[in-house]
């Protein structure tokens, strides 16, 4: 998923909020573009989390964990299809859209944090009793070297 916003439009707001910031009143018509590229840009950062939220939470996920996570994943992945269909002149329907991406994301989100920190509870209890095994063996064999090797009946 990639995002793209014209630089243009941050130069428009950083000069009109210059304009403002020292007195001159801008037309009725230029304060309308202004906030529209306010409003736009405001989407465009929430478009941008959620972009490398997208690219990146395969690279997150544990192994074992994605097919208990691919219907949420699959989910995302079919909303961030649909982006063609979106006017990305209509700022109500780019809102609409951010707030369903976002819900999926927090959604998806929670439930990797969740699963790695089962994942990581069991992997703790399995190395401890690894280690417990792993001790109790050497344990075992030390007792097995003392007796036979080194004091041979």
């Amino acid at each position: 998923m990639e995002v793209n916003y014209n630089s243009k439009l941050l130069v428009l707001i950083e000069d009109a909020c210059q304009l403002e910031a020292i007195g001159f009143r801008l037309p009725l018509n230029i304060s309308e573009l202004v906030h529209k590229a306010k409003m736009y840009s405001q989407q465009s950062r929430e478009l941008e989390q959620i972009a490398n939220f997208h690219n990146t939470i395969g690279q997150r996920m544990n192994e074992s964990q994605r097919p208990m996570m691919l219907e949420t994943a699959s989910e995302l992945s079919r909303l961030v299809q649909q982006q063609n269909n979106i006017r990305w002149t209509n700022g109500a329907e780019i809102e609409k859209y951010i707030s369903k991406l976002l819900a999926i994301v927090r959604d998806l989100g929670r439930q990797n944090s969740f699963l790695s920190g089962l994942h990581l509870k069991v992997k703790e209890k399995v190395s401890k009793e690894f280690f417990f095994s792993f001790c109790v063996e050497i344990k075992l064999e030390s007792r097995y070297w003392l007796l036979n090797i080194f004091y041979p009946r």
